[in-house]
């Protein structure tokens, strides 16, 4: 029994197939050249504190900022190009469901200016291989903890405002 496939659906494959074509080319050129820590997608230098995280809300993104991810590095390259033929179905489904507005946003990380996809990577490579100019994400925030010196300086001035005013209510009151 033969199965037909749709003509989207075959359009889907085609570009499933030529978009991660590309990528394993890429790849080869990049190690032939001695390349090969920028054809991967990159992780935060460090993941920051649950405990700092915030949420700033649904926003379009511009897809350009979006450069790394926090737990699928190994399935796509830095340009968000699939790099293995399991990634197929789902890279498939959602180039099939872009053209009628059916995507959920992507859930992204701000981390130093940059933006990391922690669920959303295929809608992400697909909007990439589309050329679409912005996604909508849910996008998370953190709050940079404050350094030491920061600290540090926060208690000498309070120290300083209560040894002047005597008055510890009023030392807060400044602060």
């Amino acid at each position: 029994m033969k199965t037909f496939f749709s003509i989207p659906r075959q359009q889907a494959l085609e570009a499933f197939r030529h978009y991660s074509a590309r990528a394993r080319w890429q790849g080869v050129f990049a190690t032939l050249l001695g390349r090969t820590e920028k054809n991967s997608l990159v992780s935060p230098e460090t993941t920051p504190q649950r405990a700092n995280r915030k949420l700033v809300g649904i926003q379009d993104v511009p897809v350009e900022q979006i450069g790394g991810s926090l737990n699928r590095n190994k399935d796509f390259d830095a340009e968000f190009r699939p790099l293995g033929d399991h990634l197929r179905e789902r890279w498939v489904d959602a180039y099939l469901r872009k053209d009628i507005n059916n995507w959920p946003p992507v859930r992204l990380h701000q981390i130093d200016g940059m933006y990391f996809v922690e669920d959303g990577h295929h809608r992400v490579s697909v909007a990439r291989c589309t050329g679409m100019l912005f996604i909508q994400a849910e996008v998370w925030g953190y709050e940079k903890p404050k350094s030491s010196a920061t600290l540090v300086h926060s208690q000498i001035v309070n120290s300083f405002e209560k040894s002047i005013c005597g008055c510890p209510q009023e030392a807060k009151a400044h602060t």
